[in-house]
Order: structure tokens, then C-alpha cells, then sequence
């Protein structure tokens, strides 16, 4: 046998031992970080004190606008806007709301509770578009969780923000989540100043939902369960379902839609059982929603408003 392949098949153990030899230690490592508890990474992203800018916008049916930006100690800056009635003469609910990333801060254009309540919706921060390089792809995934961290600090600053304000009653501040919005809002329930939540098109096990919404971009199997292993590997600090359970007992309600496109139904199940009394569970025929769908966002609020009112919070 010629001395090259003898020595090659010396080696071969090696070239083959050693990734999967690393392959095994990522993938422990990344079980470890799924395992672990973030709720005080999460809680230490707030920031102790803010400085906020007002600038009013107008008035239309009655209503004022004002937009805000919120800079926090760590020089954070978060921005949205305020929408409250013009004649407000006494304390009001109000509701927080962190919808999908492509609506922010107009989901207060979009939501009309009866009776009415100062609503705040929030922009989360911009997330760069990127060209993947396999070498860069790390880099990325450090970037988006700096990003996603910093939406967990806007969130509670808003909280902050909102009971600073003299038309707002501190004892009945909802925190809406919509979509995208979902876990964000369930992270900010760990303040206990939030007397209320509403989750509307949420799910659990955000593998689940990213290799869901995956399905029709990378077609391979395994490289679909790859890339979600991965994506949701850095995603576990965020999963709704473990902490949505310490929000009792204060009122929750959670909406899905029967035949949504975006969470799948297992997720949205999921989301409903690692969720404790007193909770409300409401189906709605119907995808996901979306600002254009008028008629669904009527259907929603209606719900919202009634669930408020049966809890005291509107």
C-alpha cells in the first residue's frame, strides 16, 4: 500500500473524530443555554432611569397624538407614540402595545377600545439587513440578540414611561402583544405593575414557529431543521412559555386564529397551557392578522374591550 493512503487512513479517524467530537460539545453547549434560566439577563436590560422627549402631533376625532423618545441610562433610544382621548379629566386605563415589527407604533391608528384608554405603541429597533456570509453568520446571531434585548429594555421603559403620566391610572395598565410582539409582552409581565394582558396570534417553542415560517424559504429538511435549531437556540431566552405562568394571577387573555399562517397551531396551544388561571382562551376563524384587515382588527378590539371591562381594567 502506497504511504500516502497509509498515512491517510491513519489520520482518517481523526478528521473524522474531531468535528463530531465539536459538533457534540456546540450542540451540549446549546442545550445548556436552552436549559438555563435568562430571567435576570432579561430583568437587568431595564434601564434605571430615562429622559423623555414630547412632541404633540395633533388632534383628530377627538383624540391627541404625541410622540415620544425615551433615552435611557445606557444611552438606549426607544420612540412611539400616545394616542389619548383630547378631554380627558380624570385618570384613564391604558394599554401598551407591542404588535408586529412592521406595524410598531401605528397600532395605535389601529386599536379603538370602548370605553376609551391612552394607548402607547412602540417601534422596536431597526434590524439591519444583513448578506449572510457563513463566517459572519455568529457575528449576526450576537447582533440580533443585542437587538432583541434592547426591545425587552424599550418595553419595560415604556411601562415606566406610561405611569409617569397623569392621564394614566396606575391601577390598570394592559399590556397587549400582538404577532411578533407576543413574547416581548409576556417579558414585560414580569412587572408587577401590569394589571393585565392580552396575547392575540402568540405561540410557544419559537424553533417551532421559526422552522413554521421557514418552510417555504429552505425547502432541505435538514437544513431547515438546522437553521431553526440554531435561530431558536438564540431565541430560548425569549420563549413566552417560560414565563408566561408567573403573570397569575392576574387576568390573561389569549386569541388564536384557527387556520394561522404564521403560528402554528400546536404553538398556539402550547402558549395557552404553560399559561395559569385566571385565563381566557378565544379562537378566532381566520389567518394571521395583518393592519390591512380592517374587519379582523374590529373583531379583535371588540374582544379586548370586553375582556377589559369584565376584569376591571377599562
Amino acid at each position: 500500500m502506497a504511504r500516502p493512503v497509509k498515512i491517510l487512513l491513519r489520520l482518517l479517524p481523526w478528521l473524522v473524530g474531531l468535528p463530531l467530537l465539536l459538533l457534540a460539545g456546540l450542540v451540549l453547549c446549546a442545550q445548556w443555554y436552552r436549559a438555563a434560566d435568562h430571567t435576570d439577563k432579561l430583568l437587568a436590560a431595564r434601564g434605571d432611569k430615562f429622559e423623555a422627549v414630547e412632541r404633540e402631533l395633533g388632534e383628530v376625532a377627538g383624540r391627541r397624538t404625541v410622540a415620544f423618545t425615551l433615552t435611557d441610562n445606557l444611552g438606549r433610544v426607544s420612540s412611539g407614540y400616545l394616542s389619548m382621548p383630547a378631554t380627558a379629566r380624570e385618570p384613564m386605563p391604558a394599554v401598551l402595545i407591542l404588535g408586529g415589527h412592521g406595524t410598531g407604533a401605528r397600532a395605535v391608528e389601529l386599536v379603538q377600545l370602548e370605553p376609551p384608554a391612552v394607548l402607547c405603541g412602540m417601534d422596536y429597533p431597526d434590524i439591519p439587513q444583513y448578506r449572510v456570509h457563513p463566517l459572519k453568520i455568529p457575528s449576526l446571531l450576537f447582533s440580533l440578540d443585542s437587538l432583541v434585548t434592547d426591545a425587552v429594555a424599550m418595553a419595560f421603559a415604556a411601562i415606566d414611561y406610561l405611569l409617569t403620566r397623569p392621564e394614566v391610572d396606575p391601577d390598570r395598565l394592559t399590556v397587549l402583544g400582538a404577532s411578533f410582539g407576543v413574547p416581548f409582552a409576556v417579558i414585560a409581565g414580569l412587572d408587577s405593575r401590569v394589571d393585565g394582558m392580552a396575547l392575540i396570534y402568540g405561540g410557544a417553542d419559537m424553533e417551532r414557529i421559526i422552522e413554521w415560517n421557514l418552510r417555504h424559504k429552505i425547502k432541505s429538511g435538514p437544513l431547515r431543521g438546522a437553521a431553526s435549531y440554531l435561530l431558536g437556540t438564540f431565541a430560548s431566552p425569549y420563549e413566552p412559555s417560560r414565563y408566561l405562568a408567573r403573570f397569575a394571577p392576574r387576568p390573561l387573555l389569549l386569541v388564536g386564529g384557527s387556520d394561522d399562517t404564521k403560528i402554528p397551531l400546536e404553538s398556539a396551544g402550547m402558549l395557552s397551557r404553560s399559561a395559569r388561571e385566571p385565563k381566557e382562551q378565544l379562537w378566532i376563524k381566520g389567518g394571521h392578522i395583518h393592519p390591512s384587515n380592517s374587519e379582523l382588527i374590529e373583531q379583535l378590539t371588540t374582544a379586548i374591550s370586553d375582556w377589559m371591562e369584565r376584569h376591571g381594567l377599562l
